[in-house]
Formats: structure tokens, sequence, C-alpha cells
């Protein structure tokens, strides 16, 4: 036998002060209870378990601790002292009870000095002492509920008859530590006097079936028919087991069975004592016609049921809740709004709760209030994710719900409330956990936003005239995007090969318009790698090299730009196509700027291939760079006059460039540095017919540039601060 520390039991019962508590006191006056409570200083051997864990200890110490008490003192009167404990059971004094025998008995058992009725008795004192403290202060403890179990096989196996309360107390709590069989065989010996114990642990063994695995519902069908054949059972339980039968046929998809049985049993049933038992048979009828979508016949019973039930009974927050529904299915809106709400007001903190909110979300989403069912979603998910749990009320219900109002949000451009829809659908599994059509709307949603900051422009140029603000919230937003599609790329990559495919490509994009070069490298190269024969392979080479030009890496991006100009030069349009003409400017800008002077001379080439409108014609991008480019290349290079007439063409075809400004100071720098050419020149001997053409230039020159530093500044002016680099 464990022996347990008992110095807590003082402070956990109030001690009475009467009776046979006195005759506790002074019981150890006696010269034989003298030497009890020498051997008392031993640890007790039971206890009863509150609220903290026994400490455990051996029987050893019991012995050794008491040698010299046994040796010198005389033998107690152990029956004597068993009268005691059992008049502290009788007067409920459970602790001092259990106590007072581990002092003055237990000790001296080891010993075998304790008659065999004496001990049977103890261990059947200990059972009662658990077993009924353990009741009257509504506990449910597994230590103690192992220790009744024991003590009482214990007295049985010494030869113990055990009382039907007894018996009940046993069945009680092998149920509670799980052992079912037992408890149901020690519950069915229980006679007809005290059939309430018996019926207790029937509902026990069946609501723990219907809360536990569908593997354990044979069980309470079983049980339950067993309790609804016996003509004896009275009628409480029997509606209590018609509740439970509905409730299983409802949860296992036959309501119309549900129903049949119900209106057969409900006309037999004296509903004047039993009024919450017979509203929980409406409520659960009502259930079952709903399942139906026999809403009219499950109104009539709600009614009925809300009639019988007093008002603070917790079925009427399930009546509120159904009554919700069918009014919403309805249409009518406002008074299934006043229903939800009667929920939250008068039955806060029940399951009820969560799924009133749930309802009112939906509600709210229906009639375009969208602030206020996001604001109720966020109160549910909130809730979840601390820990709130609920049958059906889930975060899988929940999220499912938001991504509904998400997809109606977004398909109508209501990007902003769809996000917030979809950000709580994330918060309710963390990213990592998001199921793949989260992750998808968050992409989704990110991209939009990100395009709604640049306007709706794809082209890189809206991006030269966005406001700091918005080129960061667009980048942004980008990158989010970018993030949730690599997510999503990573997870079908072996499930889904065509959602892999759009995922990455997705990502790679909004990573490069998103400036994360680094990470639009990495995706571009996967793409490029693992779908060569994908039509949009030509667009992946040529922009992988723009990501490398624009981290420097420009040996790398002169190479691919390259392969896609040679591709087209063979022939091989499939791995080119209108990217080849896109390579040639970007070409020749990493011949610039590769500080190598050999290849610059084929950088001008190219540009001039571009400009003289073969490739492609004068209306393309490829085009326009071309122009641009051969001004600032001839200003770069000292060769004035002809910048400026490159210079004058580009802003007379492309004035409304965003550039247009750059092109203007270039101009003028031209313009002015070739006055000072002039200048020089002027200096040296020559006909005065050529002095005062090259005077007359040279003046010609410096108003050139003094105009285009004017419209440079007026320009500038004229443009929003926040747009000014």
């Amino acid at each position: 036998m464990p022996i347990r520390d008992a110095d807590e039991f003082d402070s956990l019962v109030q001690r009475k002060t009467s009776g046979v508590s006195d005759q506790a006191e002074q019981a150890p006056t006696s010269p034989e209870a003298s030497a009890a409570s020498e051997v008392s200083r031993a640890p007790s051997p039971w206890r009863l378990a509150w609220q903290i864990p026994a400490l455990v200890a051996g029987v050893a110490g019991i012995v050794v601790g008491g040698m010299y008490a046994f040796k010198t003192s005389p033998i107690p009167d152990f029956h004597g002292a068993m009268d005691v404990a059992e008049h502290m059971v009788e007067e409920r004094e459970y602790e001092h009870a259990i106590d007072y025998a581990n002092k003055n008995v237990y000790p001296y058992i080891t010993k075998g000095l304790v008659a065999e009725e004496d001990i049977t008795r103890y261990h059947l004192m200990v059972a009662r002492a658990i077993a009924r403290g353990q009741r009257e202060k509504s506990l449910n403890v597994a230590e103690n509920h192992g220790n009744i179990v024991t003590a009482f096989e214990e007295a049985v196996k010494r030869g113990a008859q055990l009382t039907p309360e007894d018996t009940a107390d046993l069945a009680d709590s092998q149920l509670a530590l799980g052992n079912v069989d037992e408890a149901l065989a020690e519950a069915s010996t229980l006679p007809a006097s005290i059939r309430h114990r018996r019926d207790e642990i029937n509902r026990k063994v069946i609501t723990q079936a219907l809360e536990g695995p569908r593997s354990q519902r044979g069980r309470a069908i079983e049980m339950l028919t067993d309790m609804l054949s016996d003509s004896e059972l009275p009628a409480d339980e029997r509606m209590w087991a018609l509740a439970r039968q509905a409730e299983l046929l409802v949860d296992q998809g036959f309501p119309e069975e549900a129903i049949d049985k119900l209106l057969r049993a409900i006309p037999r049933l004296t509903a004047a004592e039993h009024q919450e038992q017979m509203g929980e048979l409406y409520v659960w009828l009502a259930r079952a016609y709903m399942d139906t979508s026999d809403l009219a016949s499950a109104a009539v019973q709600l009614e009925r049921a809300s009639q019988v039930l007093p008002p603070e009974n917790e079925l009427q927050a399930q009546v509120s809740l159904m009554a919700a529904r069918i009014l919403e299915s309805r249409n009518e809106l406002a008074e299934a709004k006043e229903r939800y709400e009667e929920v939250l007001v008068n039955f806060s903190d029940t399951h009820e709760e969560m799924e009133a909110l749930l309802g009112l979300a939906g509600l709210y989403a229906q009639r375009d209030e969208h602030s206020e069912a996001a604001d109720t979603y966020a109160e549910l998910v909130s809730r979840l994710v601390k820990g709130g749990k609920h049958p059906t009320v889930t975060p899988a219900a929940v999220a499912e719900s938001l991504m509904s109002r998400f997809q109606e949000r977004f398909e109508a451009d209501d990007n902003l409330t769809a996000q917030r829809y979809s950000n709580m659908a994330e918060d309710l599994f963390g990213v990592d956990k998001a199921p793949d059509d989260i992750i998808k709307a968050q992409a989704e949603v990110n991209q939009r936003l990100a395009m709604a900051a640049l306007g709706g422009s794809r082209s890189a140029l809206a991006k030269l005239e966005l406001d700091p603000a918005s080129a960061t919230l667009a980048q942004k937003h980008f990158r989010a995007s970018a993030q949730y599609y690599r997510l999503l790329a990573d997870r079908t990559v072996v499930t889904d090969p065509a959602a892999y495919l759009s995922a990455l490509w997705a990502a790679a994009d909004c990573f490069d318009r998103a400036g994360d070069r680094e990470r639009a490298i990495a995706a571009f190269d996967e793409f490029a790698k693992s779908f060569p024969d994908d039509p949009r392979q030509p667009e992946a080479v040529f922009r992988l090299a723009e990501a490398y030009k624009a981290v420097g890496e420009l040996s790398t991006a002169a190479e691919l730009y390259r392969i896609l100009i040679e591709a087209q030069e063979r022939g091989d349009a499939a791995s080119a196509g209108p990217f080849a003409d896109a390579s040639y400017v970007p070409l020749a800008q990493t011949y610039l700027l590769d500080n190598d002077p050999a290849n610059d001379k084929e950088a001008e080439q190219k540009l001039l291939a571009v400009a003289s409108g073969r490739l492609g014609g004068t209306n393309t991008d490829s085009f326009r760079e071309a122009v641009i480019e051969l001004g600032n290349l001839y200003f770069q290079t000292g060769q004035y006059e002809t910048g400026i007439t490159r210079l004058r063409e580009a802003l007379a075809r492309y004035g409304d460039d965003p550039r247009a400004p750059q092109m203007q100071f270039r101009l003028g720098e031209c313009s002015r540095l070739s006055a000072l050419a002039i200048d020089k020149e002027l200096g040296d001997a020559m006909p005065d017919a050529q002095r005062r053409e090259l005077t007359d230039a040279r003046a010609e020159r410096l108003r050139d540039a003094a105009s285009a530093y004017e419209r440079v500044v007026a320009a500038i002016g004229n443009k929003d601060e926040r747009r000014r680099t």
C-alpha cells in the first residue's frame, strides 16, 4: 500500500467542533492512543487528492520510523479506533477520518498487529471517505478514483460485502478511470432502490460515447435502446434518452428517423413535470426538421421549445440560433440579426456564442456591411487562435466562410476588404499550415493591390512617375505576393506540375517587380531550367538577363541577351520571339557599362540598328529606348553635335516620357559644351567669314542651352514634390 502525505487535510476541509470531532481530538490522551500517536509520525498511506498531487513514499519508512514505539508502547485499541474513524465518516469528517485511521491503525497493519476484521474495515472506511468526500466537493481527481478502486478491491479481497452505495461509488470511479466495462458491470448489479445511480452511470457512458470517436457510437446506440425498452425507466430519464437518440440519429444523417421516433414518443410523455426535458425534445425535433429543409415545421417546434424552456436555459441559445438561420433563409435579415444578438447578449461564453458570431458575420456580409462583418470575424478568429474550441465552429469552418467572403469581395474589386478576409483566414492556421487556397488568395490579392498602387499600369516607365509612398506600397505588395506564390510553388512542385508552373512564374514576376533581384534571378532561372518548352521561355531568359544587369552581373546578362539575339539570327523564333529585338538595347547598355572600350563600338551599332526602325519598327519600346540611349551615348562620349541631333529627336518623339527633364538637361549640356568647343576654335586664326559664322553658331548654342535649362527648371518646378527625385 503506498504511503501519502496528509498534512494538507486540515486546511482543506472545515473541521467540525462537536460530537465525533471532539472524540477524535481526545482519543490520543489514553495510553494506547499515546503509543499510537508516536507511531503516527510516519507519513499517512491514504489521502484525498484535492488540487495538487500526493507525494509517494515507501512503506519501509513507517516500519523504521516506528520500531522503538512498537518495542516500548502497549498495543492500541484498533477496534475502537476504527469505530471512531467510521463515526467521522458518518459525520462527513472525511479528511479527519482518513488522517485518524492512518495514524492510529495503518502503521500497525504493516506489523501484522491488527485483526483481519479491522483491516477490512480500514479499507472500506478509506474508500468511502474518499468517494464521499470527493463527491461532496464535486471533484473528479484521477488519483482519488484510483485510491477508491484500490481500497474497495482490497476490502472485497478480504471478504467485505459492499453496500449498493459502495458499488455505485466503485462504478463511478471505474468509469472515471476509463474502465467502462467494469463500471457497467458494477452498475448492473445495483438494486431498484438506487437505480438513479445506475441511470447516472449509464448517462455518463452514453455521453462519453457520443462525445468520443465515432467508433464508440455503437455502444451508445445499444445502451439507449436498452434504456428506452425499460418500462420502469423514470420519465426524466426517458426524455434524456430520447434526446440523445435524436442527437445520434441527426448526427449520423438520419433526421427523418429522428422525427419519426420523436413524434411517436412525445404524445405519450407527461410534459408538465419535466418542462426543460420536453423543451430539449422540441429543440431536437426542430433540428431534425431543419436537416430535412422543412423550415416551417422547424419554426413551429422552436416556438414550442421557447415557450416551455426557462429564459436562462442554455437551450434557448440553440432556439435563437436556429430561428436566426430560418429568418436568414427567408431574407428577413434584420430579424435574424436580432436573434443572433440575443445569443451574444444572453449566452456569452457558451458554444452557441461562437456559432452566433459566425452567423452574424455572414449576415453582415450579406447586407454588404463588410466593416461590421470583418470586425465580427476578427472576434471569432481571435478566440480560436487563443485556443477556443467548438465542435463545429472550427478553424476550418471559419476559414471556409472567410474564403467565401474573400471571393465575393475579390470579384467585386474590393481588394482591401478581400485582403482583410484572407489575412484572418491565414491567422487561423499560420502561414506554414494554411491551406493552399488561402495562400493563393493572399498571393493574388497582394498582386492586385500592388498593381493598384501603380495605377494599373505594368509599364516600367509608370513607376518613374509614382510618388515615393505609392512606389513603396507597390513594392511591399509585390514582395508579399511573390513570397506567397513562392510558397505555393514549393508546395506543389511534386503534386501538381501545372500549379507549380503557374505559381513559380508569378513568384518570379512579382519578385522582379518588387526589386528583389536576387530572388527574381533564382525563380526565373528555376523556371527556365524546369520548363524549357514553355512559350514564356524567351521572356524568362530576357527577364533573367535584366535582373542580372540590375545587380551588376554584366557579363552574365550580356551572354543571355546574346543567346536570344543569336536564336533570332538562326531563325529559331520559338527560342527568341519579340524578346530578341528587345535584347539589342540592354545588350548595348551592358557593353557601355562594363568599362571595356573594345565593345563600345558594337554597342553603338546595335543602338543604331534599332533606331533605324528595321527591328520591329518605330512604335516599339525598343525603338524608344534606342533613340534615347543614343542621345545619352553621344553626350557621354563628347560627340555633342550628334548628341544634340539625337536628343532633339528623342524629345520630339517622347516629350511626355518621365525622363524628358533628364533629356532636356543633357541637350542643354551638349549645347553648352558645343559652344565651349567653338569658343576654343575661335582662338585659332581663320577667315573673317568663318569667324562670324562660328560666332553666330556659338551664340545659338548658348541660347539653346539656356532654353533647355529653363525647360528643365520649369518641368521640375511643376512636378509634385513627392515625385521629385
